[in-house]
């Protein structure tokens, strides 16, 4: 019998009907990542590749500190989804070290807290939503159904087959190469190697979406008309689109 919660069978995730397309996706190695997801097939723009429940969902009310009580919730778990939660990236970087080391005196719980600090989105933690790496020119957006209680991962743009995957870990936020390395390097414990970390080029175009939109944010503050702002806004979106960060994160801005 296929185990639910199999990274290299996501067929026996699938909820029947299906809500999703993992079935043109799967896990393997990625380079200098560990694993990571992939297109099995082209994907066209808007493809829904994974819609799951939260595998593990506390609140912690929008607090940066996992739950205290994360043990207890651990091990209220079914067998199954207790197995798929240990599995999931832990690598702390020295910032959720501290707290982790601050919060928990048990091994288990350092190890739990780790993980969850580490894969969460929003409160909850995902088990095949965990697995997508970061890049900051992600190729998947996601977005929160309240009415389903899950979380759907779909492509910003037609990706191919072979490519992999990815998610901002930022959740929108635009900053600098420096900002961003020094961000994922306490947080995550790892070095952004994406096109934007990578092409000067590339970053150049992030640098002058945060220039455009400080003016944005200074012309709203000094009260501006629309009309007057309008120029501002349409070079916004034009250095978005160019620059393929056209996810559902916008809305955020």
């Amino acid at each position: 019998m296929a185990q639910k919660y199999d990274l290299y069978n996501l067929g026996a995730s699938s909820e029947q009907p299906p809500l999703d397309s993992r079935h043109l996706i799967e896990v393997k190695k990625a380079s200098n990542k560990g694993r990571g997801i992939f297109a099995k097939a082209a994907l066209p723009r808007g493809t829904r590749v994974v819609a799951e429940s939260p595998l593990l969902s506390p609140n912690t009310q929008g607090s940066l500190r996992t739950p205290i009580n994360l043990e207890q919730l651990f091990q209220a778990l079914p067998e199954d989804k207790q197995s798929a939660y240990v599995q999931l990236y832990g690598d702390a970087g020295d910032f959720v070290k501290q707290i982790v080391d601050e919060d928990f005196e048990t091994e288990l719980g350092r190890k739990l807290s780790a993980i969850y600090y580490l894969n969460r989105i929003e409160d909850d933690l995902l088990w095949l939503g965990s697995i997508f790496n970061h890049s900051c020119i992600p190729n998947i957006c996601y977005t929160h159904n309240a009415a389903t209680k899950k979380y759907t991962f779909q492509t910003i743009h037609a990706v191919e087959a072979g490519e992999e995957l990815t998610i901002s870990y930022l959740g929108g936020v635009i900053e600098s190469r420096e900002k961003r390395q020094d961000e994922f390097g306490r947080q995550w414990n790892f070095h952004c190697l994406c096109q934007a970390c990578t092409d000067d080029a590339k970053e150049q175009q992030l640098v002058d979406l945060i220039l455009l939109w400080k003016k944005h944010e200074a012309d709203v503050k000094n009260r501006q008309s629309y009309k007057e702002r309008l120029p501002t806004l349409q070079s916004l979106a034009r250095l978005t689109l160019s620059s393929g960060l056209v996810g559902a994160e916008l809305s955020t801005w």
